[in-house]
């Protein structure tokens, strides 16, 4: 069984449990809701590369997958349809804050002018380890 038909069969057998005891418009929610979550995982799941890496480029792609940056990086990812073309590229989805404002996943691809093309190897790695992030125009 691939990666993707053990995933739909955990959501399948989610769904049986959560909507015995349920309303017909609580159960086409519960339908909805996983349909959804079962749309982003498909997507995702066409996105991972293989965690043997031949360069550089590819071992951080398969880090950038490994940890989700292409969650909240790539537009479309969490509408159910990722462009691939603009992969790490920022998102069109943010995620508010009360009181601080909405935050979208920024550009991190190489570019020099949207993206991290700039940052020294220092900045990547503080920005990855104490979470302190250079703001990049997009």
């Amino acid at each position: 069984m691939t990666m993707k038909q053990t995933i739909m069969t955990g959501l399948s057998a989610a769904s049986i449990v959560l909507v015995s005891g349920m309303d017909k418009a609580m159960r086409l929610s519960v339908y909805i809701a996983l349909a959804g979550g079962a749309t982003v995982i498909a997507a995702a799941a066409t996105m991972l590369p293989t965690a043997h890496a031949e360069s550089p480029v590819e071992r951080g792609k398969y880090l950038a997958v490994l940890a989700g940056c292409n969650d909240c990086r790539t537009p479309g990812f969490f509408l159910g349809a990722p462009d691939t073309a603009k992969y790490l590229g920022g998102s069109d989805v943010g995620f508010e804050i009360p009181g601080l404002g909405v935050f979208p996943g920024r550009n991190i691809t190489p570019d020099k002018e949207t993206g991290i093309g700039n940052w020294t190897d220092n900045q990547i790695a503080t920005a990855l380890t104490t979470e302190r992030v250079r703001m990049a125009a997009n």
